[in-house]
């Protein structure tokens, strides 16, 4: 929908509209009667809009029996005096009277001056096809990559410094009662009652906040704390404190597991600028990943949380946990039979395949037991047993790397973990960020450590290392749809948003480009809350373009703000035409705007479709670089 809802903004110039998923929905039904055949390319919806202090109420919930009379059903209780739908006396399979609803009421000579005429309502909804590639959602999502929908416009423009309400509404079975030659008049009928499909509200201000102005108004910086938040003990300690924060990190009250309580150092896995790899997984335990600043002696506990966090993680997930266990004990166990299987073969003298130990053991072993033993006893010490020429590296299975694969992306971890002080990301703002890759191996070592209890499971962990991590990263890429090549992921950067722009504009798009303009693969684009949303790009981003949703693309024309004549720059010839209004209340003659176009363009068929295309005014789009922010 666009205004958004609860916008502010300059709307005054725009004229609403609704997207609908359900792409042949307006014309599913007839404006003449529900026992009327689809009126052809007439809709039987309408977006109306009203303001402040009309004599409008609802929406309110209701029932169908709302809607008639006792005249067609003895529990109707539709007022007197109120027009709604005639056909309700007959309810299509599987309706009942009983159905909620939603309903407003409003004067029917209102209606009249504001619904759109017969003539009107054929330009007013038209089919889009819009990607979907770019748009925040969850990990995963399998969703096409373009889908169809249908779009309902609005007739009428919203009033300067009032709040208006947006109604999709049902005129099925109206069309009499719609403005235009022929139409009824009130009469005796003082109201209306009309079912609602969805509404909304916005307010239109005369100090604007569009998308742009939204954006380009947050407070942009690398993700990193404020040096100024707390103290560190040192002769110096505002000055260490501002070159640590630098580098991401923030004092925080550490309990001991002794009881005691000290300050630690801790940084999440977003880091403000890029980190190299100096941590080896596997590790034995949490305590192995701690380190010490040398600095202050205070402890660093950010790959220490991060390992802890990991293994919690899958704990928690006993589907994921007992399928990792089970195959790392089977991989275990063929490791150890392929090493018994040498270690015959060499004693034996030939190959010992996987099925025929017992027919090469009968046929052989006797004989070569008995000479041994007739052997003097060694007097140096036998060869250690060296490992597999080639151990099993049969892949982990596909719910495990995706599993995997999520927790690198940092899916299910804790926010607080991601950013430990609110003040790195105030409302209002946007944050870029490196992921630190020795935090996130720790992570998923975390994890992968379950079943880990002796030092060659540990062994056998660090053979299978490189196998886990490259599936893992194929998981990655599948589930942001990839088609990179294959390979570890060796660095990723994004952003973290907080900013009301997140719920305004739902479906915007994010592209993430590299410091030679090579598109990025967006690895993870997904709103955490109704305010924050985090995206992943693999490789460097220097610079991220937001979107305004393409389906959300408003209609407009051009109005002036103290007066003057309104009309409509054509994208389809270098022409301006006219536009003209109904009464005094802001609604547009479309028809007669539509017949404008038609004539300045020129061209051939020309449809709902071609005059949507006429009245786009376009998205908005703001570039983030590393210097600032450009619309």
């Amino acid at each position: 929908m666009f205004p958004p809802q609860s916008a502010q903004g300059e709307f005054f110039n725009v004229l609403p509209h609704v997207v609908i998923t359900r792409r042949t929905l307006p014309w599913e039904r007839s404006l003449a009667d529900s026992a009327s055949p689809p009126s052809g390319l007439t809709p039987w919806l309408a977006l109306l809009v009203f303001d402040q202090g009309e004599a409008v109420t609802g929406p309110k919930a209701m029932t169908v029996l709302d809607l008639v009379g006792a005249d067609v059903h003895p529990g109707g209780r539709l007022p007197a005096g109120t027009v709604s739908y005639d056909g309700l006396g007959r309810l299509d399979p599987g309706e009942s009277y009983d159905d909620p609803c939603q309903v407003v009421d409003l004067d029917l000579t209102l209606f009249q001056s504001l619904a759109p005429t017969r003539k009107d309502l054929a330009w007013l909804a038209h089919g889009r096809v819009a990607s979907t590639a770019r748009k925040a959602g969850p990990l995963g999502t399998s969703a096409a990559s373009v889908q169809d929908y249908a779009i309902v416009v609005a007739s009428r423009l919203p009033r300067m410094g009032s709040r208006s309400l947006a109604c999709l509404v049902s005129l099925e079975g109206l069309d009499a009662w719609l403005p235009g030659p022929g139409a009824r008049s009130p009469g005796p009928a003082g109201r209306i009652r009309l079912v609602c499909l969805t509404s909304w509200a916005f307010h239109t201000l005369a100090e604007p906040e569009t998308f742009n102005e939204c954006l380009t108004a947050l407070d942009r910086a690398a993700l990193r704390p404020d040096a100024r938040s707390a103290g560190v003990p040192s002769d110096d300690g505002d000055a260490y404190l501002g070159a640590v924060a630098n580098l991401g990190y923030l004092p925080l009250s550490h309990q001991l597991r002794d009881g005691g309580t000290a300050v630690s150092w801790y940084r999440g896995p977003l880091a403000p600028l890029a980190t190299p790899r100096t941590v080896t997984v596997p590790v034995d335990s949490a305590d192995a990943a701690l380190r010490q600043d040398p600095a202050t002696g205070m402890l660093d506990v950010s790959y220490a949380t991060a390992w802890q966090i990991g293994r919690l993680l899958a704990l928690q997930d006993r589907v994921f946990s007992t399928a990792l266990y089970r195959w790392k004990t089977a991989t275990r166990r063929e490791t150890v039979a392929q090493a018994e299987r040498e270690l015959l073969g060499r004693c034996l003298g030939q190959a010992v395949a996987a099925g025929d130990l017992r027919t090469v053991a009968a046929a052989s072993l006797g004989g070569r037991l008995g000479a041994a033993l007739e052997k003097p006893a060694a007097t140096t010490s036998p060869a250690p047993l060296q490992p597999a020429a080639s151990s099993p590296t049969a892949p982990p299975p596909a719910m495990v790397s995706e599993w995997l694969a999520r927790l690198r992306l940092l899916k299910g971890v804790p926010f607080p973990h991601l950013v430990p002080d609110e003040a790195m990301l105030p409302p209002e703002s946007v944050r870029f960020f490196q992921l630190d890759f020795n935090w996130i191996d720790c992570l998923a070592d975390g994890a992968y450590s379950l079943g880990r209890f002796t030092t060659g499971d540990r062994v056998h962990d660090e053979d299978l290392a490189g196998g886990v991590q490259d599936a893992t990263a194929e998981a990655a890429r599948a589930l942001a749809r990839s088609e990179a090549a294959t390979g570890p992921l060796e660095e990723v950067s994004g952003l973290l948003l907080r900013s009301r722009a997140v719920s305004f504009w739902p479906g915007m798009e994010i592209e993430g480009r590299s410091r030679s303009g090579e598109r990025l693969q967006v690895l993870r684009f997904e709103a955490l809350s109704p305010t924050v949303l985090i995206a992943l790009f693999e490789g460097t981003a220097e610079e991220i373009d937001l979107h305004e949703p393409p389906e959300a693309i408003h209609f407009g024309v051009d109005l002036k703000v103290h007066g003057g004549e309104v009309s409509k720059l054509l994208r389809g010839a270098a022409a301006t035409v006219p536009v003209s209004f109904r009464g005094e209340g802001r609604v547009l003659k479309i028809d007669e705007l539509a017949t404008a176009i038609k004539t300045a363009l020129r061209s051939g068929p020309f449809t709902a479709a071609e005059f949507a295309r006429e009245m786009v005014e376009g998205v908005g789009k703001v570039t983030f670089k590393r210097s600032g922010a450009t619309s």
